[in-house]
């Protein structure tokens, strides 16, 4: 029993990101999703394996009530795909 490799890809609401999804999920990843809403066709897909929600970091949430000491639980920082390129190396010829 080989284990695939985790992939986290955002912005699952894109499409384009639904065929990454089936890309990676046929060539042998465990694809995660990370949506900021709900329902996304990339969540329905079968190539996802998990699917995340998740705010957008890019806009201030709506109930912050400022500290995430008060919420009793530590920030989560999220990086945004459109901010943060991720980079996978496939080769030099490229």
């Amino acid at each position: 029993m080989t284990m695939s490799a985790p992939i986290v890809i955002t912005d699952a609401e894109e499409r384009a990101v639904l065929g990454a999804c089936r890309g990676l999920a046929s060539a042998g990843y465990r694809v995660s999703a990370v949506a900021r809403y709900r329902p996304v066709a990339t969540h329905w897909s079968r190539s996802c394996a998990e699917r995340v929600l998740l705010p957008d970091p890019r806009s201030p949430a709506v109930d912050d009530p400022g500290t995430p000491d008060s919420v009793g639980t530590p920030a989560l920082q999220t990086p945004a795909a459109s901010e943060h390129a991720a980079v996978v190396r496939t080769g030099s010829g490229r």
